[in-house]
């Protein structure tokens, strides 16, 4: 059975004066203790502060645990207890809480390894080429619920029952695309098109199994409905096949980008899904838009 853990993200207030932040490490409450994984590179600090020494950061760090059992001996018991009054006595600053499942020690692990990576680490920089395919794909299938009328408009939120681009699920995970429609569809795109991108493919499915998890964890596991939408030949598709199987397990529905087959199922199935806009809504909305536009520069 799996257990469920509240964590928040340990950040750095470098410059307060400028609202600057940089978040630092992970911080898990168990029940008995609370766990902290640091970020892998501390040093990133020297990016926005030269007036701190980074064993302060470390030891600030290293004193959480402390300052937990303190608090827990004083009588704070949940997680937002603990969290607020660690505010008032660590040198950092603690996000609002989130939460994660894991099964046994090795989902932990990995869930932590996840969350640090997305949440923590700083972002690798992608290769140019990479970035415009995946840009690609996504536009694709924008273009393909676009075509079929079922992209939310400009302004519309998940009540519209379109798709709905880029929709924020907890801090720093963001789903590709949501449809809301009795179950909540959310849908993340990899990109695999070419053999360089084996490895940074595979990144890209274990973040999507993160936020696959998140949406079930906020929606509920009998609402979320998962897919991943990839584009792969079949012999890329040989690379990445573990990582695929993986998704799979986890509860994501495949779908192939560049098999007709599974493009023409995918795109189907979501338009039966979702609620059209009508040509009289669409021209409502352009009329708005160019009222408020026509009001700004007036302005």
């Amino acid at each position: 059975m799996d257990r469920c853990f509240k964590y928040a993200i340990a950040q750095l207030e470098a410059n307060p004066a400028r609202g600057e932040r940089l978040n630092v490490g992970l911080v898990v409450f168990h029940d008995q203790e609370v766990k902290v994984f640091n970020g892998h590179n501390l040093d990133k600090i020297r990016s926005i502060t030269g007036a701190l020494d980074i064993t302060v950061l470390h030891q600030a760090l290293v004193n959480i645990p402390r300052l937990d059992e303190i608090l827990r001996q004083s009588g704070a018991e949940s997680p937002e207890q603990r969290c607020k009054a660690l505010q008032n006595l660590s040198a950092l600053r603690f996000s609002p809480l989130g939460k994660f499942a894991a099964e046994d020690e090795s989902a932990y692990q990995m869930v932590v390894s996840r969350l640090i990576m997305r949440l923590v680490d700083p972002e690798p920089a992608l290769k140019r080429n990479a970035s415009r395919s995946r840009t690609r794909l996504l536009a694709s299938i924008k273009s393909a619920f676009k075509a079929e009328k079922i992209l939310a408009l400009k302004g519309e939120g998940l009540d519209s029952h379109r798709v709905l681009v880029g929709e924020e699920l907890a801090e720093g995970l963001t789903a590709d695309l949501i449809l809301k429609n009795g179950s909540m569809h959310i849908m993340q795109t990899v990109d695999a098109s070419h053999t360089e991108r084996a490895k940074a493919a595979i990144k890209d499915i274990g973040l999507s199994s993160l936020v696959f998890e998140h949406a079930r964890m906020q929606f509920g596991s009998e609402v979320a409905n998962p897919r991943l939408i990839y584009s792969a030949s079949s012999q890329m598709e040989k690379l990445i096949s573990a990582a695929l199987v993986t998704a799979e397990h986890q509860g994501a529905r495949l779908i192939n980008w560049d098999s007709r087959d599974d493009r023409t199922r995918f795109i189907v199935d979501i338009s039966s899904l979702a609620e059209p806009a009508t040509l009289q809504k669409r021209a409502n909305f352009g009329v708005v838009h160019a009222s408020i536009r026509s009001q700004r520069n007036l302005n």
